[in-house]
C-alpha cells in the first residue's frame, strides 16, 4: 500500500516522500504497538484481533477500507482509523528515529510510580541511548492542518516522563490515500533511564510471546538460522508463520549489544519481514 510522509525535523525542515508498507509490515506494526500494558491479563485475545483486522485493506483494495457494514458507524471508524494511526507512528517512531521499541506510556508512568491520570502522549520509545514520547493520531480527514499539528506536538509533551523529545504522528486521509504527519519538536538533554527502560523491554517480551504462543500451534526452527518459527493454522490468513529470535527466550535483549546482530535480517524481503525488535512475519507454508 502506498502512503505519503511529511517530515519536519527539529529544525523545522520540511520533506516529503512516497513510500510502500506490505501487508506484512502494516500488521506487524499494528499488533505489537505499545503492547506491554501489565494492567490487562487478558491483552493477548484483543491482540489477536487486531492480527485479523486488515486482510480486506491489502487483499482486496489499494487503501484503507472498513468492512461494508460498519462504514457508517462513527464509532468503529474511529476506533479503525486510531489503530492505524498508531501503526503508522511505531513503524515511523523506528524509520526516522531509531526506535526499538514503542511503550505503552501508561505502562512506564506505572513502573515510575506515578498515577494514570492527566495528559499523556500515547508512546514512550527506546532507542537503546535515548527515550523520546509520540502523540500518534489516526483521522478519515483529507488534511491536516499546522495549527492542528501543533495541538498534537503540544500532547506529545505532555505527561511526567523525562524524554530527550517528543514528537507528533497523525496518520489521515486514511480511506483513500494515506498520509502521514511526522513532526519533531525540538527536545531536551535527559539521562538515559536503563532502569526503566530494561523493565519495559522485559513486559514488552513476555507480553508478545504470550500472545504469540496462544496464537500459534507448533514451532520449528526457521529457513532463516537464528529464528524460530511459529506456525499459523488459520487458512485465510496471508501471514503462515510469526518469526521470533531465539534471543529473546534467552533475554539477550538485556544486552544493547545484541540488538546490532539483528541487523542481518531486519527488513523486508519478499515472503518475510522482521522488525528491529527481532519479531516478525512471513507468509512461507509451515
Amino acid at each position: 500500500m502506498q502512503y505519503e510522509l511529511i517530515f519536519q525535523n527539529a529544525s523545522g525542515n520540511k520533506s516529503t516522500a512516497i513510500g510502500q508498507i506490505s501487508f506484512l509490515e502494516f500488521v506487524k506494526h499494528a499488533t505489537f504497538a505499545g503492547i506491554n500494558r501489565p494492567f490487562f491479563p487478558h491483552l493477548p485475545f484483543r491482540y489477536l484481533g487486531l492480527f485479523f483486522e486488515f486482510i480486506p485493506s491489502f487483499l482486496w483494495s489499494d487503501h484503507f477500507r472498513l468492512l461494508p457494514e460498519l462504514v457508517n458507524d462513527p464509532t468503529e471508524t474511529a476506533y479503525t482509523s486510531n489503530r492505524i494511526g498508531r501503526a503508522f507512528a511505531d513503524y515511523f517512531s523506528k524509520k526516522l528515529y531509531g526506535a526499538k521499541f514503542t511503550h505503552s506510556y501508561e505502562c512506564a508512568m506505572a513502573l515510575k510510580g506515578y498515577p494514570i491520570s492527566g495528559e499523556r502522549p500515547d508512546f514512550y520509545c527506546d532507542t537503546l541511548t535515548k527515550q523520546f514520547a509520540v502523540e500518534a493520531k489516526g483521522y478519515t480527514a483529507q488534511s491536516i492542518s499546522d495549527i492542528a499539528m501543533k495541538k498534537h506536538k503540544t500532547q506529545s509533551k505532555t505527561g511526567p516522563l523525562p524524554v530527550n523529545f517528543s514528537a507528533a504522528s497523525v496518520t489521515y486521509n486514511l480511506y483513500k490515500a494515506p498520509k502521514i504527519k511526522f513532526y519533531d519538536p525540538v527536545g531536551e538533554n535527559t539521562p538515559y533511564d536503563e532502569s526503566l527502560n530494561l523493565q519495559l523491554r522485559e513486559i514488552y517480551y513476555r507480553t508478545a510471546l504470550d500472545f504469540i504462543e496462544q496464537i500459534s500451534d507448533s514451532r520449528k526452527q526457521s529457513e532463516l538460522s537464528d529464528y524460530f518459527a511459529y506456525n499459523i493454522s488459520h487458512p485465510f490468513f496471508p501471514a503462515r508463520q510469526i518469526l521470533v529470535h531465539r534471543g529473546i527466550s534467552e533475554q539477550n535483549w538485556r544486552n544493547a549489544e545484541w540488538f546490532a546482530s539483528l541487523e542481518r535480517n531486519v527488513g523486508q524481503d519478499g515472503d518475510f519481514y522482521i522488525d528491529v525488535d527481532g519479531i516478525g512475519l512471513s507468509n512461507r507454508s509451515p
